[in-house]
Formats: C-alpha cells, structure tokens, sequence
C-alpha cells in the first residue's frame, strides 16, 4: 500500500511538473513571436522644408515597430533640440531602415 501511495505521489507530482514546464514553454513561444526585430539603422543628414515637422519626418523614416514619440524623442536628443520646433533651411540628422 506505501508503495502504491508514493507511486501515485511521484505520478501526480511529474504530470504536474510536466504541465507547468509547458505553460512556461507556451508563454515564451509566444512573446518570441510577438516581438520583431529591429531593422539595421542608417543615418543620414536631411534639410527641413517648409512644413516639415517631426511628426511628419517620423512617419516617414520610423519603422511600424516604433512609435512616433520614441522616434522624435531620439531625432531631439542626437540634434541636442530642446524643443520640437525646426524651421525650413535647418539640417538635422535623422536615422531611416532599410
């Protein structure tokens, strides 16, 4: 009967172990394959035109996995902007993807 007992605690335990394991598995699975890899970045210098704005440039250049306030956020800090204001005839550098 002990036997028996312990036999049924080890099942128990490896079935349950088991179906943790692959819960584990299937949540892993799955953040791997809702995160894509960001594309090789470029950088290049573009002249402001009249109307450009950030806003503009980043649905230009950004790639789908970004955001738009990250993308203008990072284009501010390389320019050393302090704010989101540029004016036609500046130069700033921006980062595209192939």
């Amino acid at each position: 009967m002990r036997s028996f007992r312990r036999y049924l605690q080890v099942a128990v335990f490896t079935i349950f172990f088991a179906l943790v394991l692959s819960g584990f598995a299937s949540i892993n699975h799955t953040v791997q394959a809702e995160s894509t890899p960001e594309p090789e970045r470029y950088y290049t210098s573009i002249r402001i035109e009249q109307g450009d704005t950030l806003w503009e440039i980043s649905s230009r250049y950004k790639w789908d996995g970004q955001t738009t306030q990250g993308y203008i956020d990072e284009v501010m800090e390389m320019n050393h902007l302090t704010s989101d204001q540029i004016t036609a005839g500046q130069y700033i550098m921006i980062y595209y993807y192939k």
